[in-house]
């Protein structure tokens, strides 16, 4: 039954990718900044990542391409939101994602909150 389910998760991961390839709209992290407002894929790799358990708020950071305060881009996953993730700052440190979501800008660097796994697709 686990693997009918993971098979099923990724069909629905794939189907959402490849829908998103058709419709033109994966950018990479480096070039988020210009998608500000706009609901897109954005992928690259996570270089570093942090739980800021005592920050208001609690979130979680996933930086793109190059380790904070350099990254080109962060996936913010909220405290409230942490629960469907484990610990997201160690399950997808090192690897390769996409994330489908409205780019927002803060301090200057693009960042898109995922509230759901499903909105994050592992690559490797």
């Amino acid at each position: 039954m686990k693997l009918k389910n993971r098979f099923v998760g990724l069909l629905v991961i794939a189907i959402t990718l490849m829908a998103t390839v058709a419709s033109g709209q994966i950018i990479k992290a480096n070039e988020a900044n210009a998608y500000i407002g706009q609901k897109t894929t954005v992928c690259g790799f996570v270089a570093s990542s942090k739980y800021s358990d005592k920050s208001t708020g609690r979130p979680t950071f996933l930086n793109f391409d190059k380790p904070f305060p350099r990254h080109d881009f962060t996936i913010v996953i909220w405290g409230n939101n942490r629960q469907y993730f484990g610990r997201p700052e160690k399950q997808y440190k090192g690897k390769d994602l996409c994330v489908t979501g409205q780019i927002e800008s803060f301090k200057g660097k693009a960042q898109i909150v995922a509230e759901r796994p499903s909105e994050i697709a592992v690559i490797n």
